[in-house]
Order: structure tokens, then sequence, then C-alpha cells
């Protein structure tokens, strides 16, 4: 995803295929429902550093980068969480000098169901 595409997608509201949590020291336990809605439709992106108020979007950034993702990917990559591996890919992006993890979750086939199982 180019830096262009990244703010455009800041910038739009949420939708079917775009998702934002503030999950600035832990991921947000609806993260993962989040995962399993977008694996069993289009696909999006789910990203991580966005506080939503209402209708607005504020920039707070992640501030525990490396534990927020690793504990997010450990998780879903848990079998007994979901009942398929989902490739998803990331990126890390920064505005503002505050730093976004962007999660692409990819559509899977039709053949198979993603439920997230709490």
């Amino acid at each position: 995803m180019t830096e262009q595409e990244f703010l455009k997608l800041l910038h739009s509201h949420e939708w079917n295929d775009i998702e934002f949590k503030e999950a600035q020291t832990a991921v947000p336990k609806n993260a993962y429902e989040t995962v399993s809605t977008f694996a069993n439709t289009a696909g999006g992106h789910l990203v991580f550093g966005v506080k939503k108020d209402g209708t607005n979007f504020e920039v707070v950034g992640v501030l525990g980068v490396d534990k927020v993702q690793n504990d997010f990917l450990t998780t879903i990559r848990q079998q007994e969480k979901l009942n398929m591996i989902v490739e998803i890919k990331e990126h890390l992006h920064s505005v503002d000098k505050k730093y976004l993890l962007v999660f692409y979750v990819p559509e899977v086939s039709r053949s198979e169901n993603v439920p997230w199982v709490n």
C-alpha cells in the first residue's frame, strides 16, 4: 500500500472494508471479530492507532508497536481461535510522528468459513 493510498483510507469513513481501532497499548477484543467479518466477506483494512469519536477520527498512534502487532498476529494464528490461517498483510505507517498498524485481511474462499471463537 502506498502512502497516498493509506492517507486516502485514513480520511475515509468506516465502511464495510475498513475499520479503525484505538489500540494504543493492547489489541481490542473486537478486532478479532472484525478479522472474521472481513475474511468472510470481501476483505478489508483494520487500522490500529485511530480513535473514533462519533463520526470523527483522531490519529493517536500505537505506543507499543511490537507488542500490539505480535499479540494480534499470534492470536490470529491460533487454530483454537480461527478455524484456518488467514494470510494477513501488515504495514507500519507514520502520521504526524505517530505509528499506525495497518492490517489487510483478505477474503477467504467461499467454501471456507472463518468463525471467531471467544
